[in-house]
């Protein structure tokens, strides 16, 4: 009898130790999981975005009308909003139109609009992108890190007109999103 209970105890033991290594692999997810805002977004090399004749690295600066901090510009799933498990962030990105209307432009006049695309990843004591084939033509993550301080280095190469050569241009660019949930 008191080797059957030893072997019982041995057992609850195993289970519980194993409950818990699942609940915080689930918790490692859930830290990094909810909605971030854009701190900084800045281009490896000058350029004009807004026609104002100044080049500049930071795209904050340059993208006008764009950045409120209102809404949100990163979503990872799963997160406390929704109750799907699917494994996705979302990115909001400001998606540049270029119009020729305006008389007081001739060389064209740029407004941005909310861009969006979503990735799928996998988590391994850091995030996995998953296939970026369907996005490509909108935007390319090429370092997706999480940081210290609930935030998050990306690394993204995406086509934005840049008036002092009268060009689209593909930019690398890096951007720093802080988590507002």
């Amino acid at each position: 009898m008191k080797y059957l209970n030893s072997i019982i105890a041995l057992l609850v033991c195993v289970i519980i130790i194993s409950c818990n290594k699942n609940d915080e692999n689930i918790n490692d997810e859930l830290f990094f999981s909810g909605f971030y805002q854009i701190d900084k977004m800045t281009s490896l090399e000058l350029i004009d975005l807004n026609d104002d004749g100044q080049f500049s690295y930071d795209l904050k600066n340059e993208i006008n009308n764009y950045f409120n901090n209102e809404i949100y510009d990163l979503e990872i799933r799963p997160n406390y909003s929704n109750d799907n498990p699917y494994k996705l962030i979302s990115f909001y990105l400001p998606e540049p139109y270029l119009h020729f209307d305006y008389p007081g432009h001739p060389n064209g006049y740029v407004e941005y609009a909310r861009g969006a695309f979503g990735i799928k990843y996998e988590y391994n004591e850091n995030i996995i992108l998953n296939d970026q084939s369907e996005t490509k033509e909108f935007c390319i993550v090429t370092e997706f890190e999480l940081m210290e301080n609930s935030q998050i280095k990306a690394t993204i190469s995406k086509k934005y007109y840049d008036f002092g050569i009268n060009e689209w241009k593909n930019l690398d660019i890096e951007i720093l999103y802080v988590k507002v949930e």
